[in-house]
C-alpha cells in the first residue's frame, strides 16, 4: 500500500520556502520488534540518531532528491506535492528545470509526457538539440522526440534552415512550456 498525506506529515517535515524535508520524532506504530529489541527501544535508537536530520538526499545518477520510507525510494517531489495537496501524482514538473529543487514554487504537478517535454536536453555537436550534420549526404538533420518516438524533421541544406524546423516543431509540440 503506497504512502497517504496523513503518512507524510506524521514522518516528514517540509519546508516550502528551501523545498528540504526533515524526519519527525516517530511513534512506536512505525517501528517492529528483534529478538533482541522491543519495538520501543528500536524508537528509540531510531529517534536519538535521525530526528531532525534531513530526509531528502540527492541521487546523482538522476540529479533529483528521493527520500526512503519503509524500505521504498520515492521521489522527494512528489512528496512535497502529496504533502501540500493530498495526492500523489503521476510525475513532478521543476518549473526551472533543476530537478533537485524541491522549493513549493518551483514544483508542478504533471504526467510523464508533460515532464519529458520539460527536461534540459544535451545539445550534440551541432549546438543546436536535435540538429545533427550528415557529413556523408553534405546536409544537416532535424529530429524531435514525441511520445517516446524519434521523428523525422527531414534533411536541409543548411544549418538554419534546419534548426527553424526544429524550432517549429517544438512549438507545436508544446516543449517547454508545460511549466511555466
Amino acid at each position: 500500500m503506497g504512502l497517504n498525506q496523513s503518512d507524510v506529515k506524521e514522518l516528514l517535515r517540509y519546508q516550502k520556502s528551501t523545498g528540504n524535508f526533515f524526519w519527525k520524532i516517530r511513534s512506536v506504530k512505525w517501528f517492529k520488534g528483534s529478538e533482541n529489541r522491543t519495538p520501543e527501544h528500536t524508537m528509540k535508537l531510531w529517534n536519538s540518531r535521525h530526528a531532525g536530520d534531513r530526509a531528502d538526499i540527492l541521487n546523482k545518477s538522476a540529479g533529483d532528491k528521493r527520500i526512503q520510507i519503509k524500505g521504498q525510494h520515492y521521489q522527494a517531489s512528489r512528496l512535497a506535492i502529496l504533502y501540500v495537496i493530498g495526492r500523489m501524482p503521476e510525475e513532478a514538473g521543476h518549473k526551472n528545470k533543476k530537478m533537485g529543487d524541491n522549493r513549493w514554487s518551483n514544483l508542478v504537478e504533471s504526467n510523464i509526457s508533460d515532464n519529458r517535454k520539460n527536461r534540459v536536453q544535451r545539445k550534440g555537436k551541432s549546438g543546436r538539440i536535435g540538429v545533427s550534420y550528415h557529413k556523408e549526404m553534405g546536409v544537416w538533420h532535424a529530429a524531435i522526440t514525441e511520445n517516446s518516438s524519434k521523428i523525422s524533421l527531414g534533411y536541409h541544406k543548411s544549418f538554419f534552415e534546419a534548426c527553424c524546423v526544429r524550432a517549429a516543431a517544438e512549438n507545436k509540440l508544446g516543449y517547454g512550456k508545460h511549466f511555466k
